[in-house]
């Protein structure tokens, strides 16, 4: 076959199967086939492909196959996958697949996959084989995808779904308990003095775990149970659930439409950086407010198992200990979260590749360097890179990770709880559970997990959508633990007690605990924002007559909508191809 790799293809036949990806984040380009092994060996395309702005990244695939016989064997194999040996040979990741109309829910494929090199050492070149076979009529579509998929067609479903709780095309969530409603961000109040929890996800487009793990976090918000009413009362809840929408329906892995890592923009957000701009200018208005309490921005990890955050190195220990605290209030509260992988380190605030791109400065200008261990045809990383937050380049205007989310918004507004949380594609790293909630007797609470939950099934067969929403829903409850009272806490089931003895656990000895922390500079003329002291933090742990966790509901019609939204988002997706909700206009350079 040609060596030319262009477009997605539309409907070709090869051998006697019909191969198809040209629908929402679907990604092949190529198709041909080997007789002598009965292998399809098809070719994804790079981020933005065939236009001016193509990148080096690839390894996000989604396609659909016609024409199978009854119990027919074949072999796939995908010829140009990046460097990710990690992923597919060490923690044993499995594409997931499923069969339209005849078994529509994604599931792991049977088998095993192996990442193969391809060529010699310096091509840098990699195939991914595994096998098939099927069981279906000649007539059903089975597809195949890198991981479980979420377009930007099943986002407009789900706020279809909330069509009685949003009014028109909603980019920005806001959840507070006003009305117990969703509204865009134009129709919310303004003069709201709520602390604001911000969530954002999606702006790199193939990392669908993030994606689950926002979904999760949006269910749990609406749900009844008595936490997320308390969630609703104390907080506005801000989600922006899809940065990247352009990118994600392209099935680019790490880019938006002009090939541009977005997530190297945040500290100096520009024209060409659409939906960071506005999210790092909301950011600041919430903080000149002194609202902006928590901004987390959900991600994938490839190169390591389980869940975890990256959060900031702060000078003061004071507001080390309460940012370093989250994340153990969020491993007492999902078994799929890893203590161990969390990094707060300085380095990891300004960290670069360790090679860098010997690519033309207009790469660099996009920031587009590999940050999860992928390593492109054109430019050689280290295998071990931690960097799933975005790569970077010597030369790029925005140096390595000070340009990333959670660092660029800590700068810019000096909060403490500024964090990405890294889901794995593949798996828990080890079998875990979490303590019982305290006092479980309202039938309201943990809806999706109660009593004592494990990892175990994740750890056997691999993550699934559900287990990323746990640990959405996880984020959210940290966040009631460490600032307000939660009568339903696990942290009272732990040795610790209280919220309170965690922190002062992690506070060095030296240190006045009734220092509250006076200001500290993180940036030029951007201070570190005052904490609560140990003993506010005491009176959490004291239940008063009137708690809000006991008298606070959500809307009855809320939640009607969002448990009929709840299955067909979080375990079935609609059939690729068909537009709902908000037909997809591609940008003006695309038409």
């Amino acid at each position: 076959m040609s060596s030319s790799i262009s477009s997605k293809i539309h409907e070709v036949t090869v051998g006697k199967l019909t191969f198809s990806s040209d629908f929402d984040s679907g990604n092949t380009c190529a198709v041909d086939y080997d007789a002598a092994s009965n292998t399809y060996i098809l070719w994804m395309a790079h981020d933005c492909d065939g236009t001016q702005y193509e990148s080096h990244f690839k390894a996000w695939f989604y396609f659909g196959v016609r024409g199978f016989t009854a119990d027919q064997k074949v072999t796939f194999a995908i010829n140009n996958m990046g460097k990710q040996r990690q992923l597919f040979n060490v923690h044993k990741l499995r594409p997931v697949t499923r069969t339209i109309p005849d078994d529509p829910q994604w599931k792991r494929i049977e088998g095993r996959t192996i990442l193969l090199r391809q060529g010699s050492k310096k091509d840098r070149n990699y195939e991914l084989r595994w096998s098939y076979k099927s069981k279906y009529s000649s007539e059903a579509t089975v597809y195949f995808a890198m991981c479980y998929p979420f377009g930007y067609d099943d986002l407009q479903l789900y706020l279809e779904q909330l069509e009685s709780i949003c009014r028109g095309r909603v980019d920005l969530l806001t959840l507070t308990s006003t009305a117990d409603k969703i509204t865009s961000e134009h129709e919310s109040s303004s003069s709201s003095s709520k602390p604001i929890i911000l969530l954002t996800a999606r702006v790199h487009p193939g990392e669908t775990p993030g994606q689950f793990a926002m979904i999760g976090a949006l269910n749990f918000a609406l749900s009844d149970d008595p936490r997320a009413a308390a969630l609703r009362s104390h907080y506005d809840l801000k989600f922006v659930p899809m940065i990247n929408p352009d990118g994600v329906h392209m099935g680019n892995y790490r880019t938006n439409s002009r090939g541009i890592n977005l997530n190297r923009f945040y500290s100096d957000p520009g024209p060409d950086h659409e939906a960071v701009t506005a999210i790092v200018e909301l950011a600041e208005e919430y903080a000149q407010r002194d609202l902006l309490h928590l901004y987390v921005d959900l991600h994938a990890h490839a190169n390591k198992t389980g869940c975890f955050l990256f959060g900031n190195a702060l000078k003061s220990p004071i507001h080390n200990a309460w940012n370093t605290a989250f994340a153990r209030v969020m491993a007492i509260n999902s078994p799929y979260f890893d203590l161990n992988k969390c990094n707060f380190s300085a380095k990891n605030m300004s960290k670069r590749d360790k090679r860098i791109s010997r690519e033309s400065s207009y790469g660099a200008a996009l920031g587009n360097l590999t940050g999860d261990g992928e390593q492109s045809n054109e430019v050689a990383h280290s295998e071990n890179n931690e960097d799933d937050e975005g790569g970077d380049h010597a030369a790029a205007a925005v140096p390595s990770k000070e340009g990333c989310g959670r660092v660029a918004i800590h700068k810019l507004t000096g909060i403490t709880h500024s964090y990405t949380l890294e889901c794995s594609y593949a798996r828990p790293t080890h079998t875990r559970s979490i303590p019982p909630i305290k006092n479980a007797t309202d039938d309201r609470v943990g809806i999706h997990n109660s009593g004592c939950l494990t990892n175990k099934a994740a750890v056997v067969n691999g993550f699934e959508p559900q287990h990323w929403a746990q640990i959405g829903e996880a984020l959210l409850v940290s966040s009631l633990d460490l600032f307000h009272h939660n009568c339903w806490t696990r942290v009272s089931n732990t040795p610790h007690i209280t919220v309170a003895n965690i922190l002062r656990g992690m506070i060095p000895r030296t240190v006045d605990v009734t220092d509250v922390a006076g200001p500290v500079e993180v940036s030029p003329g951007i201070t570190l924002k005052q904490l609560p002291s140990l003993e506010d933090v005491d009176g959490y742990a004291r239940p008063t007559s009137n708690c809000c966790c006991r008298s606070l509901k959500a809307s009855t019609a809320s939640l009607e909508q969002i448990t009929q939204a709840r299955e067909p988002i979080v375990r079935q997706y609609p059939k690729p191809g068909c537009f709902v909700g908000k037909m997809y206009k591609p940008p003006e350079h695309l038409r």
